[in-house]
């Protein structure tokens, strides 16, 4: 099967040539009232650039590899509309039965078994249906068309952001929108180019409904799909999400009572509750957020040990820990170094291949944005910042927590470049808001200044 050839490339550019009419009427029509949408086209430039440089890695580099056998899972599927039309459409339910499967022909072609044996890996394929037959079954075009209808997602949260934090627009465009790893690996037919929108429209969603208390239905709606996104494709996503979410809306509402010493007895219990329903929901949903719930991650954590005793991770590994022993009492001693690895690693001298050591690279931006940010802000500061911006506490839980559970059940440096793409600007922002306060409390001052004028 020719991937790439005369036929993407010549249609391709009808397609951004659509995208960047639609792109540039949106930017215009909107720039007047919003300064953020200077980095619009600029950041909707850089997510179609990585859509298409995963198709020529994955290609020419890899020559194969999860993409390409979604692409191809994808192309049977479609033929499998024009031939069988009951089980495409009992597939596209998500009714993976061997009786479908041999609903597949030698006409068809079928699709990679291992993805079909796995409805998350699946329900990839199964979502971008729809992208791939308006794409022309072009590879390419389907690639950069999936990132295109990503961007949104990811533009929603630098929207929000921005109008939480005016001022530094250009820091949190460098902090969502430009991060090399995540343009790169959130586009193109992947599963985190999914999970990473639906966790952005999920952020901006919530704090729409629950907190700012518009248009409920609408966002009502997003919210329920974006969650059925995530746990379609990466149930634990959600699962990482819920505890922060649920403190930002507590310490919201805490933080709009009057009453000081009401506020100061009630936000303990309000944590309670906030334990209690956390503890419930990975009780009642653990078996649907695969090997990061409760029990899985102990043994996946043990697995990830006894693969490296093996050497099963060949030269691009990193050692998690010496002292596991499958109790969660060990996990959480281990806590700082899994945290630390999945938010830093690889560092530069332990990166081997060019890939990796772009990752080292921006890593060590990254590493170097936390000290410097911890040095400039004096503690007392930091947690004033946080107790009153509850968006903050709840980007650095989601990450933290996240980072956790990747650091814990990931030795590869090429693997965990992938599945910590999702906390990656939720960390970067928190800090970039923190180095640059004083800057945003001048914007939010000359804002309410600007608004009296007007009343």
């Amino acid at each position: 099967m020719n991937l790439i050839g005369l036929f993407d490339i010549a249609i391709l550019p009808f397609y951004l040539l659509i995208v960047y009419i639609v792109a540039i009427f949106i930017r215009n029509r909107q720039i007047k009232t919003d300064p953020a949408y200077r980095y619009f086209l600029l950041g909707l430039t850089m997510k179609i650039i990585g859509g298409i440089a995963i198709c020529l890695i994955y290609v020419y580099y890899y020559k194969g590899g999860d993409t390409v056998n979604y692409y191809k899972g994808g192309v049977a599927l479609l033929n499998l509309a024009h031939h069988n039309t009951g089980s495409f459409l009992d597939i596209m339910s998500g009714n993976l039965s061997g009786a479908n499967y041999l609903a597949f022909t030698g006409d068809t072609g079928y699709p990679p078994t291992y993805m079909y044996k796995d409805s998350h890996t699946f329900a990839v394929i199964r979502f971008t249906i729809p992208i791939q037959w308006i794409s022309m079954n072009s590879f390419l075009v389907t690639s950069v068309m999936l990132s295109v209808i990503s961007y949104t997602g990811v533009w929603k949260l630098y929207q929000l952001f921005t109008r939480e934090f005016p001022g530094i627009e250009k820091y949190l465009a460098w902090g969502i929108l430009f991060v090399p790893s995540v343009f790169f690996w959130g586009s193109g037919i992947l599963k985190d180019t999914y999970t990473f929108a639906a966790a952005c429209w999920f952020t901006y969603a919530f704090h729409q409904a629950f907190l700012a208390r518009k248009n409920y239905l609408v966002n009502g709606l997003i919210l329920i799909f974006s969650i059925y996104l995530m746990i379609e494709i990466k149930p634990y996503i959600f699962i990482a999400l819920l505890p922060g979410s649920l403190m930002w809306f507590l310490l919201h509402h805490a933080q709009n009572m009057k009453n000081v010493i009401a506020r100061t007895f009630l936000l303990p219990i309000l944590l309670v509750v906030l334990g209690g329903i956390t503890y419930g929901t990975f009780s009642a949903f653990g078996d649907q957020f695969g090997k990061y719930s409760v029990d899985n991650l102990v043994d996946m954590a043990l697995i990830v040990r006894d693969d490296l005793e093996r050497g099963q991770y060949g030269d691009h590994k990193f050692q998690l820990t010496t002292s596991l022993d499958g109790s969660v009492s060990s996990m959480l001693n281990n806590a700082p170094i899994a945290i630390t690895s999945a938010l830093f690693r690889p560092f530069l001298w332990e990166a081997k291949k060019p890939i990796v050591m772009v990752s080292a690279l921006e890593n060590f931006i990254i590493l170097l944005l936390v000290i410097t940010t911890l040095l400039k802000v004096k503690m007392i500061h930091l947690i004033r910042i946080l107790k009153n911006n509850p968006i903050l506490v709840f980007s650095l839980l989601f990450a933290l927590f996240f980072a956790f559970s990747v650091g814990l059940t990931t030795a590869n440096y090429g693997a965990m470049v992938r599945y910590k793409i999702p906390l990656m600007p939720y960390f970067i922002t928190t800090f970039v808001v923190l180095r640059n306060f004083p800057r945003i409390a001048n914007a939010k001052s000359i804002r309410r200044k600007g608004v009296k004028a007007l009343a």
